[in-house]
């Protein structure tokens, strides 16, 4: 078993240019963030010989707890980067802040599919019709804007997990592994306007 912990300061990253510089939306690459990982991995492995055959089954565990733990001078402060693929996925986001994971995914969170065009019109979203998807007023105020966007998931695993097979035989031997690790996916939902949206659920690789 290995315990993991770690402090990792100074590290570089994307922020943004105060206003009264005369710079609008402008950001400064610089060494402004701090965060701290910790975890634990464990490793086991079974071995037996049965003649001339012998074999092994391992398999292997780890998990990691990531934070970020000061951003510039304002324990209040967040950063956000682009991720977005094409002009058409509504400015895909990631927000980093003081206390959560780096790299944290942005977006509209789901509240399933249209099923009329009355349904679709009463929306805060407007110009969604019957089979378009629907998004969730989080604030809510009967608009749907970037105040309305929340934390989907993060590409950054809290687990990963591993097995492996051997065995050799009068100097033959054979071996298979396999890895894994939760993902969140991301899906572009081409709706008019144009915006991103997730599923949650992870999915195991």
């Amino acid at each position: 078993m290995i315990i993991i912990r770690k402090k990792l300061d100074d590290l570089l990253g994307y922020f943004p240019v105060p206003v009264y510089t005369g710079v609008y939306g402008g950001t400064l690459l610089k060494n402004g963030f701090s965060m701290e990982n910790s975890g634990v991995e464990l490793a086991a492995e079974y071995r037996e010989s049965i003649g001339d055959v012998n074999f092994s089954i391992g398999g292997n565990f780890a998990f990691l707890d990531n934070k970020v733990t000061k951003l510039t001078d304002n324990q209040g402060a967040y950063v956000t980067q682009s991720i977005s693929l094409t002009s058409h996925d509504g400015g895909a986001i990631t927000q980093t802040a003081v206390g959560g994971r780096i790299g944290n995914f942005l977006g509209y969170q789901t509240a399933g599919i249209a099923q009329t065009d009355a349904e679709a019109a009463a929306a805060p979203l407007g110009g969604l019709y019957a089979g378009d998807r629907l998004y969730e007023d989080v604030t809510p105020d009967g608009i749907i804007n970037a105040s309305d966007k929340v934390t989907l998931g993060n590409g950054l695993p809290k687990y990963t997990f591993g097995f492996d097979v051997k065995a050799d035989f009068k100097g033959f031997d054979i071996s298979a592994f396999s890895l894994g690790k939760p993902v969140f996916r991301l899906p572009i939902c081409f709706t008019e306007p144009y915006m991103i949206c997730a599923t949650t659920t992870p999915q195991v690789l």
